[in-house]
């Protein structure tokens, strides 16, 4: 195995590596890395048939291997991946920490399963909960959208959602503006708005259509607009039109148990993703790292 930077990437491989993955999502992408990443490696094996991305962060010289903002998880792509074993061996001895999400488990001690949620034609079936907030909504005078720009919904989004996670920080936003950049020129971006009979947007989702998936990004709406049922609205326009295309439509999933059951509410289908993590940093980095997430809570 190797580690190479950047700039040393053979991009025309890597790409050809996403494309002719049969489970690829769009988080391997390189449009996708590079917008949303603080600094980026790739692990690349000895015969050059398959990698894996490493974003990363570094502090007072201390390398921590981590999943950036907006991105699910990094995966293998390509053939020939590591064992478990040398994987873990490999990556401890060059990140002293990481705090990273995998698609499949990758290393030798997991610390916790994740979960996701999407659904199909198959599963899609609106609970009492959807229909009432559906009924409340189809009494507003609204109309949906599919033409407003990239720029203007994370306009809303921004407004609408900064301060309120402490996941999305102020660096947050303009990564969310570059993927969404990168993704509109792939074509491969999709805006859903609600607008006012005036044309005012009230709400808005950010869309990735990638290999017969819709992939949620991020969405907000006014704050009457949700009371009044502008996210069911929005999320169940999406998905009809997904399903209609012969898509899968994945939620992006959450920890948050209020997310999750919106998720589910939809006839979506828990999926398991992998979480890990470890320390091998000097004693006073952790602890300073320690007592800054405390202050920050």
């Amino acid at each position: 195995m190797k580690i190479i930077q950047r700039k040393d990437l053979d991009e025309s491989l890597w790409n050809k590596w996403c494309d002719e993955n049969s489970h690829f999502s769009p988080f391997s992408r390189l449009e996708y890395l590079d917008a949303v990443s603080d600094n980026l490696w790739f692990l690349i094996n000895e015969n050059n048939t398959g990698g894996l991305a490493l974003p990363y962060i570094e502090r007072v010289g201390v390398k921590t291997l981590y999943t950036p903002v907006f991105c699910r998880w990094i995966t293998w792509i390509g053939e020939y991946p590591p064992s478990k074993l040398a994987l873990t061996n490999f990556l401890t001895k060059t990140f002293k920490q990481a705090d990273i999400y995998t698609q499949e488990s990758l290393f030798t001690d997991v610390k916790e399963d994740l979960i996701f949620q999407k659904l199909s034609s198959q599963t899609y079936v609106l609970n009492a909960q959807v229909k009432r907030k559906l009924k409340k909504a189809n009494q507003e005078d609204w109309n949906i959208s599919w033409d407003r720009s990239p720029s203007e919904a994370i306009d809303l989004i921004e407004s609408s959602l900064k301060n309120k996670f402490k996941t999305l920080e102020d660096s947050s936003f303009p990564k969310l503006r570059n993927l969404a950049e990168n993704f509109n020129r792939l074509g491969k971006l999709n805006v859903i708005a609600i607008e006012n009979k005036s044309g005012d947007m009230l709400g808005a989702l950010l869309l990735i259509v990638e290999k017969g998936t819709c992939l949620y990004l991020k969405g907000a709406c006014q704050e009457d607009v949700k009371q009044a049922g502008g996210m069911y609205y929005l999320m169940n326009e999406a998905i009809k039109i997904a399903l209609e295309k012969g898509m899968e439509f994945d939620f992006g999933g959450s920890r948050i148990a209020g997310v999750r059951k919106f998720n589910l509410s939809f006839g979506s289908v828990d999926y398991t993703y992998y979480h890990n993590s470890w320390d091998k940093g000097p004693f006073w980095y952790s602890l300073a790292k320690k007592l800054r997430s405390g202050l920050k809570r």
